[in-house]
C-alpha cells in the first residue's frame, strides 16, 4: 500500500497515515509492516495518531458488524523509551477521540444526557487516577438533570 504525502509534518504524515489504513482496512491483507527510518522515527506521533484515527468506524447502528482481525506493526532497529511513551499518550488521545465521535454519532434520541452521564462515568471510572485519589462527583445524576430542566426554561 503507498501513500504519498507533501512534506515531513505532523498534519501531512497523520493524514497520509490514515488515508493507507482506510486502504489497508478495505483489503483482505491480515498484517501490514512499516519500517520506521530517522525522518519517520521523528514523525512517530503522527504516524501512530494518523493510524488509530484512520481506523475509526461508527458500526453501532449496523445490524451485521464486520470484525477483522488486522495488524499493524512499526518496525524499528532499537526501541526506546521515547516510542514507548509516545505510543501510549497517542493511544489514550486517539481512544478519547474516538469516543467524543462514537458519542456525536450517536442519534440524539439514543444519546441522552442520562446515557452522556452513564458513559462519562464509565469512562471516567477506567481512568487510573480515579480509582486511586477516589474522586466523588459533585452532583448526583438526579441534581444534574434538575439543574439542566431549570436552566432550559425561560424565565
Amino acid at each position: 500500500i503507498y501513500a504519498a504525502f507533501e512534506e515531513f509534518s505532523y498534519d501531512s504524515l497523520a493524514i497520509a497515515m490514515a488515508t493507507a489504513i482506510k486502504r489497508f482496512n478495505s483489503t483482505k491483507y491480515k498484517s501490514v509492516k512499516l519500517l520506521l527510518n530517522s525522518n519517520l522515527k521523528d514523525n512517530f506521533k503522527a504516524l501512530v495518531e494518523g493510524a488509530i484515527l484512520g481506523s475509526y468506524s461508527f458500526d453501532n447502528y449496523k445490524s451485521e458488524k464486520e470484525i477483522k482481525k488486522q495488524e499493524l506493526a512499526f518496525v524499528i532497529e532499537d526501541k526506546n523509551l521515547q516510542l514507548s511513551t509516545i505510543l501510549k499518550e497517542s493511544q489514550t488521545i486517539c481512544e478519547a477521540v474516538n469516543s467524543a465521535r462514537n458519542m456525536v454519532n450517536t442519534a440524539p434520541a439514543d444519546f441522552t444526557p442520562k446515557s452522556f452521564v452513564k458513559e462519562a462515568q464509565s469512562i471516567l471510572n477506567k481512568q487510573p487516577f480515579y480509582k486511586t485519589r477516589k474522586i466523588k462527583p459533585v452532583i448526583t445524576l438526579d441534581e444534574f438533570i434538575k439543574f439542566r430542566d431549570k436552566m432550559a426554561r425561560p424565565s
